[in-house]
C-alpha cells in the first residue's frame, strides 16, 4: 500500500516536500511517522444560531492533524440600528481550545467571516474532538448610538410640524411643506421677526 503525505494536504507547486518543514508547520516533535503525517481525517461541525436580530450559520472543520477552519455566515434582521456580534466557538472550553468570530452589522446587512489556525491539542486528544460537539455561543449587543440616530431620523421626517409660543399661546403648523424650524403661523405682526433677514 502506498502512503502519500502529498496526498493528503493541499500542497501549492510540484516541489518535494520536507517532512521536517511540515513537521515543524504542524508543531509536530520530529522525527515524524510518515503514517501519522499522511492519515489525516477530519471532522465537521455546523449549526444555526440566532441573538437579538443577528442570525449566524457556522460551519467548522476540525482536522487530525490538529488544524481547523471556521467560517460563518451573519445578517442582522433589525431596521433602527445595527448591533456587535461575538460568536464563541468552543472545541474544549475547560483547556481554552477554540476561536471567536466578532464583528459589526448595520441594519439589514450580511457579512462572511473565516478563521484558519492550527492547534496540536486537537491532534493530541483526536478521539475526544470526534465524539464532542463544539459548543457555540452567539453574544450580540445592540449599537445603541445607532438605535437612537434611527429613531431621531424617523421622528424628524414624520414631524409635520412645531409647536411655537406667541404671548401664552401654542399653535401648530401642519404644513409637510415648511422646513423644520421656519415659523409660518401669523402673530398678526406682533413681533414675529426675530432680525434675521427674510429669504
Amino acid at each position: 500500500m502506498e502512503i502519500s503525505v502529498r496526498s493528503c494536504r493541499d500542497f501549492k507547486g510540484p516541489g518535494p516536500i520536507s517532512l521536517g518543514a511540515l513537521a515543524h508547520l504542524e508543531r509536530r516533535p520530529f522525527p515524524v511517522s510518515v503514517r501519522d503525517m499522511a492519515t489525516v481525517e477530519q471532522v465537521l461541525r455546523t449549526a444555526q444560531l440566532s441573538a437579538g436580530d443577528v442570525l449566524t450559520i457556522f460551519v467548522m472543520l476540525l482536522f487530525s492533524n490538529g488544524s481547523w477552519s471556521a467560517t460563518a455566515d451573519f445578517s442582522d434582521s433589525g431596521t433602527l440600528g445595527g448591533d456587535s456580534f461575538i460568536l464563541d466557538l468552543a472545541v474544549d472550553a475547560a483547556n481554552g481550545i477554540g476561536t471567536t468570530l466578532s464583528g459589526e452589522l448595520g441594519p439589514g446587512a450580511q457579512t462572511h467571516l473565516v478563521r484558519i489556525g492550527l492547534d496540536p491539542w486537537i491532534r493530541e486528544n483526536w478521539s475526544l474532538v470526534q465524539s464532542t460537539p463544539v459548543a457555540a455561543h452567539l453574544h450580540v449587543a445592540p449599537d445603541i448610538g445607532g438605535i437612537i440616530s434611527g429613531i431621531a431620523k424617523q421622528l424628524l421626517q414624520g414631524l409635520e410640524g412645531f409647536f411655537s409660543s406667541i404671548d401664552g399661546d401654542s399653535t401648530a403648523s401642519q404644513s409637510s411643506d415648511d422646513p423644520i424650524g421656519v415659523d409660518n403661523t401669523d402673530d398678526g405682526g406682533n413681533g414675529g421677526d426675530d432680525g434675521g433677514e427674510d429669504g
